[in-house]
């Protein structure tokens, strides 16, 4: 095996475990001398640094097909690259929120990231909520935010087709598995994405097919690598409510849409706002509040 080959080995293991501890990982890499290295030390060495339960999990992740899955990904799309935490240019923001993955798997225009991200999520799905969700959509990408997506619920379905609809679609699409899952299940909607400029992530490599994690937890995940979350609308019990709660632990802004008082989709964000959560009836709300920051988009995504 070669160099390459090791060091995709190594991360494709490390992608597909949950839970890890950041400082124990690093301590790991520290003491082996590399994420290949680290990957192959002996289960003594993982069962001393990452406790039993880690070792374990890392044992486990050792599959062969995963690995095989990815290498080909990446051979098979020149715009596919495995995003480590060990980059220089690893979004910082999961490690603010202690809530880091150990790599992403991603395709795309991953600078993005280093632009303002904001988070547009709901469950919401009447009329006057998509069309809202649309409409933000729009302005906050006009603004210069980069609107990020979970790509679950129809509300942010809705919120991605009106990005593809503008000019470009300097966007980011977030899956629990890996970007070639989007690929097959909705191709013409991440070849138009990455064709404008957008990028896709996923949490897990190509070919993984473990654990699968509750909503709830995925948005938490995407939570970390955005700025500010958006609720165009949402139920008054939605998991939304518990990921507004945390992105305000971590410092980050909140932001929610009112609507009709009759409409159940309404009744997250009018809570949301009555905790704290600042409302915003235009894009102009949103620049008073959070600033958009300048990033460089590389020749290739112009």
């Amino acid at each position: 095996m070669t160099e390459n080959g090791a060091w995709i080995r190594a991360w494709c293991a490390f992608g597909s475990v949950s839970g890890l501890p950041m400082g124990d990982f690093l301590r790991l890499i520290r003491e082996t001398g590399g994420p290949e290295e680290a990957a192959d030390a002996p289960y003594a060495t993982h069962l001393k640094i990452l406790g039993a339960k880690g070792a374990d999990a890392l044992r486990r992740a050792r599959d062969e097909n995963v690995f095989e899955a990815t290498r080909a990904w990446l051979e098979r799309c020149p715009d596919a690259h495995v995003w480590t935490v060990l980059d220089e240019d690893f979004p910082v923001r999961f490690l603010h929120a202690e809530r880091s993955p150990l790599c992403l798997f991603v395709r795309g225009n991953r600078r993005l990231l280093s632009g303002t991200v904001l988070l547009v999520a709901g469950d919401g799905a009447d009329e006057e909520t998509l069309y809202n969700t649309a409409e933000f959509s729009r302005s906050v990408l006009e603004a210069g935010y980069v609107p990020s997506y979970a790509n679950r619920s129809p509300l942010e379905k809705v919120g991605i087709r009106a990005i593809i609809s503008s000019p470009s679609s300097l966007a980011v699409v977030w899956t629990q598995g890996a970007p070639d899952r989007i690929a097959g299940s909705d191709l013409p909607l991440c070849t138009q994405l990455l064709q404008k400029g957008g990028l896709f992530v996923g949490f897990r490599p190509p070919g993984f097919d473990g654990d699968k994690t509750d909503d709830e937890t995925f948005y938490l995940d995407v939570a970390a690598g955005a700025d500010a979350l958006l609720v165009p609308g949402c139920a008054r019990n939605s998991f939304v409510r518990e990921v507004a709660a945390e992105m305000t632990r971590w410092g980050r802004d909140v932001f929610a849409v009112p609507g009709s008082i009759h409409a159940p989709s309404s009744k997250g964000p009018h809570l949301l706002i009555r905790q704290g959560a600042k409302l915003v009836e235009s894009v102009r709300d949103l620049t008073e509040e959070l600033p958009v920051k300048t990033f460089r988009i590389e020749k290739e995504f112009v």
